[in-house]
């Protein structure tokens, strides 16, 4: 699926860094707080990117899919609003980027890929910003955990309800690939660097 292919490491090797805090002087710690909110960031983008972009490519077969579950967009196979809803909430973005409408006598916005470019916007858009400085890493984390398990459970709804085996690995794939932000990831921070490896250990085996 070439998650590695992304640039979630700038230094050009393991795309995280050891944020266990202990024994840690201040100015470490919020180094490694910082690292930790950069890892949330990145991978959480990337993830949602790749997702998006996989559905819109097979947006036909996916199509089918929609129809059985009874939802408006293919896109809405991963109910996007569980991620958009915390993305406008935690970065600093003035709201969800807003695209021009499709032009009148067009494909109906509900149908079409519109909604995904929309939320590719969003993602790029918080790709470029900040994360808000009101929100804590804690509360950053749980966010993003609470999310991700929303997603999941859309995820696993549409494998079911698709008939393609393609279709399936797809949305599969990504369902585990959002462990990354599962287990007590808040309280013991080194834990996502350990998932991110085992994502990236698996996507390469």
């Amino acid at each position: 699926m070439g998650i590695c292919s992304s640039n979630v490491d700038k230094d050009g090797g393991s795309p995280v860094s050891n944020v266990k805090q202990t024994g840690m002087s201040s100015e470490e710690k919020a180094q490694a707080d910082k690292e930790y909110r950069q890892i949330l960031k990145n991978v959480t983008l990337v993830l949602l990117s790749k997702l998006c972009t996989a559905l819109e490519y097979e947006k036909e077969g996916f199509d089918e899919v929609r129809q059985r579950r009874n939802l408006d967009n293919f896109l809405d196979l991963m109910a996007p609003e569980h991620f958009q809803n915390v993305l406008v909430e935690s970065f600093a973005i003035n709201g969800p980027p807003v695209l021009d409408p499709p032009a009148q006598g067009g494909p109906d916005p509900k149908h079409s890929n519109y909604k995904c470019k929309q939320f590719q916007a969003l993602i790029d858009a918080c790709s470029k910003a900040d994360i808000k400085d009101s929100i804590d890493s804690q509360t950053l984390a749980k966010k993003f955990q609470r999310a991700a398990q929303l997603t999941q459970k859309e995820l696993k709804e549409s494998s079911q309800a698709a008939d393609s085996s393609d279709l399936k690995i797809h949305l599969n794939f990504f369902h585990q690939a959002l462990d990354f932000l599962s287990g007590d990831i808040v309280s013991n921070p080194g834990l996502l660097e350990n998932n991110v490896d085992n994502i990236l250990g698996a996507e390469a085996a």
